[in-house]
């Protein structure tokens, strides 16, 4: 039985919204595309097989300014119980997740994640720890793990091979002495510079940084 189409010409809401057209198919009259809705500022809605599905785009590009008012998104409820949620691979778009509670999880590892450690019996005078992160881009200390057997005291520097200047410290020990901590809000290194330790004397002694870089 063929088909009785009625076209309806709509304009939606969005401010200076043009009104809707159709693309048919000559053969049937079947529908192809509809375009609900574009507006001047070029954000747009779509249903239809040539738009792969139905979606809403933005009016503003990633990393653009923005001057109108957000939307209110949700989360898929994942309960913390233990079960791998799975896992998408890199640029794949994701849904959030939030726990039972609708609080929405976060990872607080920062992707440019790094950890470095030094262990010696020697003094050690600008030794460096990690090194330059490369132009507009900051290392950023986070956690200290620090133990000796010997009395000592330890300090953080930068520019370890120009004018060194200290940034932390210096921490004084007594022998089989250590400490542990998190620098809140974490510890920045000047921008392009590298980051290391100077001890005071001899003895068996570790240090253990974690941090991150990032501008």
């Amino acid at each position: 039985m063929a088909d009785n189409l009625t076209t309806t010409t709509t304009v939606s809401t969005i401010p200076n919204a043009t009104k809707i057209s159709t693309d048919e198919d000559a053969t049937n009259g079947h529908v192809q595309r509809v375009k609900l809705a574009v507006s001047t500022d070029g954000s747009s809605a779509h249903i239809g097989a040539n738009s792969t599905g139905i979606f809403v785009q933005g009016s503003v590009a990633d990393d653009a300014a923005a001057a109108g008012n957000p939307l209110i998104v949700g989360a898929i409820a994942k309960a913390a119980d233990g079960t791998d949620p799975g896992s998408v691979a890199e640029n794949d778009a994701v849904r959030m997740a939030a726990d039972l509670n609708r609080r929405v999880y976060v990872n607080t590892a920062h992707p440019n994640f790094w950890q470095v450690n030094s262990n010696t019996s020697i003094a050690q005078t600008a030794t460096e720890l990690k090194g330059t992160p490369g132009a507009s881009l900051s290392l950023f200390v986070q956690s200290v793990v620090m133990s000796t057997d010997t009395a000592m005291n330890v300090q953080f520097v930068e520019s370890t091979g120009g004018s060194t200047a200290v940034v932390a410290g210096p921490y004084y020990f007594a022998a089989n002495g250590g400490l542990a901590f998190k620098y809140e809000p974490p510890l920045k290194i000047t921008a392009n510079t590298n980051l290391g330790y100077t001890s005071s004397g001899a003895g068996n002694h570790t240090v253990t940084l974690t941090g991150f870089t990032a501008p």
